[in-house]
């Protein structure tokens, strides 16, 4: 089974208010931004933990290599159930501890991290002043850059170390410019490089000692390093420029574009793109070269971190295949080293159709999510339904970015492989606005299809006529030939007439008919998280419509890294019990209103519900899943140990 070389857990007390913010950025810099799907991102898999009830504990095995960074302060530092938690971390070279001290009472916290080096922010107005800084910076926006940056120079030394004997070895900058009018720049760059990180930066000639070939030296100083282009307005005339990029794009180096262009280019070099780009002029200050350095580091860490995921990948199935660290490029055909691979794998996610068409026809693309899945029509007609949300307000507040990531992620590859999406509810998610899943469909149909020229559904949307009333015409019509609403409700097959209906009754009986209708629609359905009190319908809404699924022979897959009534279903197939879907505890949490409904409606009980699930086992989940592999969906945080078996499973059922 997959393990990724390196995962990420970032540990705080939730009653640390910027703890929050502080991981959401780590998350969106070192794994994936949820809200920008089409961004090309790292992938390291960023993981949080806050002592929540039910959490699961640290999983390890999970990866080769384990950090954990841990925001110290002072509510975790008093307190006591943080300490058992630090002494109880494993301790092997294969876990590193990032302790952040957040303030000077954060070296009092743990007696195991007296000897650790802590990433110090009590310390950045020391930091802030090294280059008599005078630009304004918002200090929460500082902290999240330092820390990022600070983060980022650990991960790159322990990232490649992973192949070096020496863990302590530099990063090393190649900074191409041109005389005539990048020099300045360079200079600066240097500076800061130089001053603030332990990096090796080649500057230009007086770097060569006396005597060495000077071509020589340099092909063997891009060969092993990451190389930084000045792209000034003279840039693309240099010869020996144009010769640094070839050679780094040959090498297959991670390269960042620095653009300082003022005037004009006379002729842009066009194989300096497919890489990223900054912005810098002649005002730019500490916060801009500050925020290229940790870009600088972080496209190194993206880097080695998928060189190793991809080296990986291709040893453990024995394939004879190319990687290519950045996403592929015509270039890559005149560098010799394609014409003999008919297969080429790149990271994740799978490049747009667009460009994909442009690329040599004789060979095939692959990331390691869609190697083995080569038909792109594999979920051609598959009607897949997914059920998620978070456990409680609490969760919804600290740990909703890994929600929406994996939610974002199961939108982009059910929709890759051909497949339609089925879903109950509000597409926008809830009232703030804090995730709209329509948009995030509309980028993924762009991305891999063109949606606009398409004359075929692929989302419905069921909603109860408690919220289907409140949807627009304009929003109807706006989306008229992609997305379906169903309107679901009306009174239909309820015994109790509407004008006699309470409010929570009618909210009862429209959401027992919309899952049902789901439910009969669909081939699959994936259930994550789930709210244990506080519902609107007779039961959890997962837990509902896990009863519908099982009772219909429907195709099921639960994520139960996630908690929430996921969790307590998982648990109660294993033959467990669960506390939490317990008549004493539901009754206890829920409304007066509710206690009522239960008793004078309601068959089926928490008491009955209990002993159905404890009969039933992986089996009955109808996935095409091993035992093993169900295992695993039970308890990964992993979105892409979670997606590939999920396809896995629905590539099974024919």
């Amino acid at each position: 089974m997959y393990k990724t070389p390196f995962q990420i857990y970032i540990l705080w007390h939730d009653d640390f208010n910027p703890g929050k913010e502080l991981a959401e950025y780590i998350f969106k810099k070192i794994n994936r931004d949820p809200d920008n799907i089409t961004f090309k991102e790292i992938g390291i898999p960023v993981k949080f933990r806050n002592l929540e009830e039910n959490e699961l504990n640290i999983q390890y095995d999970d990866a080769a290599k384990t950090a954990i960074v841990i925001l110290v302060d002072d509510h975790m530092t008093i307190d006591p159930k943080w300490e058992k938690y630090i002494t109880n971390i494993r301790t092997n070279s294969d876990v590193l501890l990032f302790p952040v001290a957040i303030n000077s009472n954060s070296f009092s916290f743990h007696r195991r991290l007296k000897k650790s080096n802590f990433i110090r922010m009590n310390d950045l107005g020391e930091i802030k002043n090294i280059f008599n800084k005078t630009e304004d910076i918002d200090e929460i926006d500082f902290q999240k850059i330092f820390l990022l940056n600070q983060l980022l120079h650990e991960f790159t030394r322990e990232l490649y170390s992973f192949d070096n004997s020496d863990p302590g070895s530099p990063l090393k900058i190649f900074i191409s410019h041109t005389k005539t009018d990048g020099i300045d720049t360079a200079r600066k760059l240097k500076k800061y490089i130089d001053s603030i990180t332990r990096a090796d930066s080649f500057f230009d000639a007086t770097d060569i000692e006396v005597g060495y070939e000077f071509w020589e030296k340099i092909k063997r100083e891009i060969d092993n390093s990451f190389l930084v282009m000045i792209n000034s307005d003279k840039y693309s005339n240099s010869s020996w420029c144009r010769k640094e990029v070839l050679l780094a794009k040959k090498s297959n180096r991670p390269i960042l574009n620095i653009n300082t262009v003022e005037n004009e280019e006379i002729r842009s070099f066009p194989y300096m793109g497919n890489v990223k780009s900054i912005r810098i002029n002649k005002e730019s200050g500490f916060k801009d070269y500050f925020y290229v350095i940790t870009e600088i580091y972080r496209e190194a860490v993206r880097y080695k971190y998928n060189e190793l995921k991809l080296k990986k990948f291709l040893k453990e199935e024995g394939l004879n295949s190319k990687y290519l660290v950045n996403y592929p490029e015509l270039l890559d055909f005149c560098n010799g080293d394609l014409d003999d691979k008919s297969k080429i794998v790149y990271p994740d996610p799978p490049l747009s159709e667009e460009e994909i068409n442009l690329l040599k026809k004789d060979n095939e693309y692959f990331t390691p999510l869609t190697y083995f899945l080569k038909n792109r029509n594999l979920l051609k007609d598959k009607k897949i339904a997914f059920s998620i949300s978070e456990t409680s307000k609490k969760q919804k507040e600290l740990k909703f970015y890994v929600l929406k990531n994996v939610m974002s992620e199961l939108v982009r590859y059910i929709f890759y492989f051909g497949g339609d999406i089925y879903y109950g509810g509000s597409l926008k998610y809830d009232e703030e606005g804090n995730f709209n899943l329509l948009k995030t469909m509309l980028e993924v149909l762009e991305l891999y299809f063109n949606y606009e020229k398409a004359d075929d559904k692929r989302i419905y949307n069921y909603v109860p006529q408690k919220i289907s009333n409140k949807i627009s015409v304009n929003y109807k019509a706006r989306y008229k030939n992609l997305l379906e609403i169903i309107e679901c409700g009306q009174n239909e097959g309820s015994n109790i007439t509407k004008d006699k209906k309470t409010e929570l009754e009618e909210w009862i009986d429209d959401l027992s008919i919309m899952r049902n209708k789901i439910i009969d629609e669909i081939d699959a359905v994936i259930l994550m998280g789930g709210k244990y009190f506080n519902y609107s319908g007779k039961y959890p809404g997962l837990l509902e419509e896990f009863l519908l699924a099982i009772k219909k022979q429907k195709t099921i897959f639960l994520l139960g890294g996630f908690g929430g009534v996921t969790k307590e279903i998982i648990n109660l197939l294993k033959g467990k019990d669960s506390e939490y879907l317990s008549e004493v505890k539901q009754l206890e949490k829920n409304s007066s209103e509710y206690r009522t409904y239960y008793s004078n409606n309601i068959i089926l009980k928490y008491s009955d519900i209990k002993d159905k699930i404890n009969n039933l086992d992986y089996r009955n989940l109808n996935n095409g899943l091993s035992e093993e592999e169900n295992r695993m969906l039970f308890r990964t945080e992993d979105s892409h140990q979670i997606i590939s078996l999920i396809i896995k499973g629905l590539a099974s059922k024919k």
